[in-house]
C-alpha cells in the first residue's frame, strides 16, 4: 500500500508540476484535470486508500507498543499486526506481476 501511496504522490506532484510549467497548453491541462478527477473525486478509491492507510497505522502502532516494556501486547496481536503490514506492502507488487503475466489475456477481446 505504501507503494501505491508513493506512486499516487508522484503522479499528483508530476501533474501539478506540468500544470505549472505548461499553463497555456490545453492538452496538458486536460490531462492533468482528468488525472486529478480520477484520483480525488473517485470516492471508492479514496475510501479504500484511507482505510488501508488507517489499518497500517494501527498495525504499526501495535508493533511499536510491543517494543515498550510497559504495554502488554500478546503474540497473536503482534503476529496479526506484522501480517497486516506485510500483506499491504507486498500485495501491490504481487498485483503488478499478476497483471504483467496476464497482459495478453487481459488485452484480448472475447466476443
Amino acid at each position: 500500500m505504501l507503494v501505491i501511496l508513493i506512486i499516487l504522490s508522484v503522479v499528483i506532484a508530476t501533474s501539478f508540476a506540468l500544470l505549472l510549467i505548461f499553463r497555456n497548453n490545453q492538452k496538458i491541462k486536460g490531462c492533468v484535470k482528468a488525472i486529478y478527477r480520477k484520483i480525488m473525486y473517485n470516492a471508492p478509491i479514496r475510501f479504500v486508500l484511507q482505510s488501508a492507510i488507517k489499518l497500517q497505522i494501527g498495525a504499526a502502532t501495535v508493533l511499536v507498543l510491543s517494543q515498550d516494556s510497559l504495554s502488554e501486547v500478546s503474540s497473536i496481536q503482534f503476529t496479526a499486526a506484522a501480517m497486516i503490514i506485510t500483506t499491504f506492502s507486498v500485495m501491490p507488487v504481487v498485483f503488478f506481476f499478476v497483471v504483467k503475466a496476464n497482459q495478453e489475456t487481459l488485452g484480448s477481446q472475447k466476443t
